[in-house]
């Protein structure tokens, strides 16, 4: 935001800038603001307060604990002694796998994934958001939601805080991977099965599961396009679904 970004409080004082340490926050709402727009529910919090600012912290290179200063348009300057804690960002290093489509189980390592938070609110996979199964500082494990087309994008976590932690172009979803062909389509135990299709690895390194009719079969082989199993005995006979998992 740039330097004329100010709000105005309930006595018309404008609250010009705000630092937090070193760097300039970003001013996000002062309760009473004749320029915002604040919901009943943001109203009924403010409500305790004579005033409060909400502002958005920068980055910054200066780590440690700093004051919290805000002057208004008048030059006053309100101050906090050592008030906010400019914490090291947090940083992806691994994203496993790096591409995958809709149930792809994807773990992410790096360092304060949470933001300097107690837990991430929202996970983003090239701008979809996933599921999250477990988020600690150093790992989170997510699960890929449907999106209907191929694409790359950003991995981003949100914390409760608010904070972000980000790695550019880091995550790719691929088509969905369909089966054409299974040859043959019914067999009894030790029948050698082959699946043929497209993207059948599902964006993934190789399968490692493959099930016929609810029955986990043996993998002899597999690609992206060719899978080879041997099937085993089923508990039931029936048509029933041919799954892999990667």
């Amino acid at each position: 935001m740039g330097a004329d970004d100010s709000r105005t409080s309930h006595n018309d004082t404008v609250v010009q800038s705000v630092y937090l340490g070193s760097a300039k926050a970003d001013i996000v709402m002062v309760v009473g603001c004749s320029t915002c727009n604040e919901t009943q529910e943001e109203k009924q919090s403010n409500s305790q307060y004579d005033s409060k600012v909400i502002v958005r912290a920068t980055q910054s290179t200066n780590h440690g604990v700093g004051d919290v200063q805000l002057r208004s348009s008048t030059g006053a300057l309100v101050s906090l002694e050592k008030g906010f804690t400019t914490l090291v960002e947090g940083s992806i290093k691994t994203v496993e796998p790096t591409s995958g489509h809709f149930g792809t189980k994807v773990v992410v390592t790096g360092e304060r994934l949470l933001g300097g938070g107690k837990k991430l609110v929202t996970a983003e996979l090239a701008g979809v958001k996933a599921q999250i199964v477990a988020a600690v500082n150093n790992k989170v494990s997510l699960v890929v939601q449907p999106h209907p087309t191929a694409l790359t994008g950003d991995v981003v976590f949100t914390a409760e805080t608010g904070a972000l932690v980000t790695a550019p172009k880091a995550f790719s979803y691929v088509d969905q991977g369909k089966v054409a062909t299974v040859t043959p389509s019914k067999g009894q135990v030790g029948t050698l099965v082959q699946i043929a299709g497209k993207g059948l690895r599902g964006g993934s390194a190789k399968i490692i599961h493959v099930s016929l009719a609810n029955t986990e079969a043996s993998i002899v082989n597999e690609s992206d396009s060719l899978v080879s199993v041997i099937s085993a005995h089923a508990a039931a006979t029936g048509a029933k679904d041919r799954k892999s998992v990667v």
